[in-house]
């Protein structure tokens, strides 16, 4: 990721002309961390969850065999349906939200990159020498 870069511009003898300016930190209008940190907690629940609904689920099978049967067939195997695709709606989930770090990253570092242009030009006002740093 791009990080803040300070400048600061020096004249002929290598006074301070300029700055030091920092670029401000991108993380204080999107910060990546918080956001794949908000994507783990959203699958890490979606799986708890599913589990749950699927366990309850597999606990009715032996009635469904029992409760309902028409022309020999029984509930059994819609149960056994359901949970399987309880069971595979994680997956989909987070297949559809990973995505999001890789796009908060690239705004990340846009917004960092804009900021950090904003300081350089702030101290290039000033005259001199510009030189950067982390």
């Amino acid at each position: 990721m791009v990080t803040p870069v300070t400048y600061t511009a020096y004249d002929a003898e290598g006074k301070v002309v300029g700055g030091p300016t920092t670029g401000e930190d991108a993380n204080n209008y999107i910060d990546p961390a918080k956001v794949q940190s908000a994507i783990q907690n959203v699958v890490s629940v979606v799986e708890q969850e599913c589990r749950n609904i699927a366990t309850a689920v597999e606990g009715i099978e032996p009635d469904l065999k029992e409760a309902l049967v028409v022309n020999g067939k029984t509930m059994e195997n819609s149960a056994e349906k359901v949970c399987s695709v309880v069971k595979s709606v994680p997956a989909q989930i987070s297949s559809l939200i990973n995505p999001l770090y890789n796009l908060a990253v690239q705004e990340h570092d846009k917004k960092q990159l804009e900021n950090n242009e904003k300081a350089l030009a702030s101290v290039s006002a000033s005259g001199g020498n510009v030189k950067a740093s982390n």
